[in-house]
C-alpha cells in the first residue's frame, strides 16, 4: 500500500471532510413559524420601538450580523427581555427567527455600508433614552401625557420653546414626577429626549415613516382604550374583584396573554365569567372593547 505524504496525512486528520466545515443552512419557513408564535406582538407593530419585520427604516443603523443579533435577544436588549421572553433553549431556533426577519429586509437596505441620515444618528440618543425612561406614560397618553407623534398633543407644548419643554421635564409638570422619575445626570439627555419627541411630530421624515405612523394608532388606540376603561372596567379589574384579572398583574392575566385578542374581545363583548356582556356597559362598538383589551394588555407587557 502506498503511503500518503505526511503534509497530506496532516491536513486529512485536521479536516477529514469538507461536509464538516459546511454550517447547516438556516430554515426560513421554521424562523417564520417561530417568529409569528412569539415575536410578531412587537415586531408587528413597531411596539417599544422593536424594529419591524421588512421596514426597512426600522432597520437602520442595526447591526446586520446573525450571530451578534442572537446573542442581543439571548441576553435581551432595550425592552425585549432575554430570549424574547420566551423558554427557548436553542440558539438554532433563535438564529432562525432572526434569518427571517433579516431575509425580509430589502437588500439595498441591508449592505454594511449603509448609514442612516444624520438626523437620524442625532436623534437616536434621544429615543433610546425615550424608551428606558418615557414610554410608559407617552405612548399610551397615561396621566395625561402628550403622545409621542401624534400632532393635536403636541402643538401648544412645541410654542412654549424647546428649553421651556426641558425645564418642564426636569421640574415635573402635571401628573409627570421631576425628570420623569429618571435619575439622568445631566440636562443635555433630558434635552436629547425632547429633541427626539418634537422631532416626531416635526421632522416629516420621521413623523410619517411607517414606524411612527404604527406607534400613533397603536398609542391612540390603548390612550380611548384607557379612558373608557375608568368609565366601565376600573371597579372590577383595579381590585380583582368577581375573579376579574387584576390591572397589571401578571400572574391573573398569564393564561389569558396566550389568548389571541379576538378571542379576549370575543369574551369581553359576550360576558365571561362574572362579567357580563360588554362589562355592562353601553358601549356599542367593537373598536372600543378592543381598544380597552389593547389597553390592559400594555400594563403587563414585557
Amino acid at each position: 500500500m502506498k503511503k500518503l505524504p505526511v503534509s497530506l496525512l496532516f491536513s486529512l486528520l485536521l479536516y477529514p471532510t469538507v461536509g464538516h466545515l459546511e454550517e447547516k443552512p438556516v430554515d426560513l419557513s421554521l424562523g417564520k413559524t417561530l417568529f409569528n408564535q412569539s415575536c410578531v406582538k412587537c415586531h408587528g407593530t413597531a411596539k417599544k420601538g422593536a424594529p419591524r419585520l421588512g421596514a426597512s427604516e426600522d432597520w437602520m443603523g442595526r447591526s446586520r450580523d446573525v450571530d451578534v443579533l442572537v446573542s442581543n435577544v439571548i441576553n435581551g436588549s432595550s425592552h425585549m427581555p432575554p430570549k424574547g421572553g420566551t423558554r427557548s433553549d436553542s440558539s438554532g431556533k433563535l438564529k432562525a427567527v432572526v434569518s427571517y426577519m433579516l431575509s425580509t429586509v430589502p437588500k439595498q437596505e441591508t449592505a454594511a455600508t449603509t448609514a442612516p441620515p444624520e438626523k437620524y444618528k442625532t436623534l437616536a440618543e434621544g429615543k433610546k433614552l425615550y424608551n428606558q425612561l418615557c414610554y410608559s406614560c407617552h405612548d399610551n397618553g397615561e396621566n395625561g401625557a402628550p403622545i409621542v407623534g401624534y400632532m393635536p398633543d403636541w402643538e401648544n407644548r412645541i410654542k412654549l420653546g424647546k428649553e421651556a419643554l426641558v425645564q418642564s421635564v426636569i421640574e415635573g409638570k402635571g401628573m409627570m414626577m421631576p425628570k420623569g422619575g429618571g435619575g439622568l445626570e445631566s440636562r443635555a439627555k433630558y434635552a436629547s429626549i425632547v429633541d427626539y419627541m418634537v422631532a416626531a411630530v416635526q421632522d416629516k421624515e420621521l413623523a410619517n415613516s411607517p414606524e411612527m405612523k404604527a406607534q400613533v394608532k397603536r398609542s391612540k388606540e390603548i390612550s380611548n382604550g384607557l379612558r373608557l376603561y375608568n368609565q366601565v372596567c376600573f371597579s372590577c379589574h383595579n381590585t380583582g374583584k368577581h375573579g376579574a384579572p387584576q390591572l397589571g398583574n401578571k400572574k391573573a392575566w398569564e393564561a389569558r396573554r396566550k389568548q389571541d385578542i379576538d378571542t379576549l374581545v370575543k369574551h369581553a363583548i359576550d360576558g365571561h365569567g362574572m362579567m357580563g356582556e360588554k362589562g355592562g356597559s353601553a358601549i356599542k362598538s367593537v373598536e372600543g372593547v378592543k381598544s380597552m383589551v389593547m389597553y390592559m394588555l400594555s400594563t403587563v407587557d414585557d
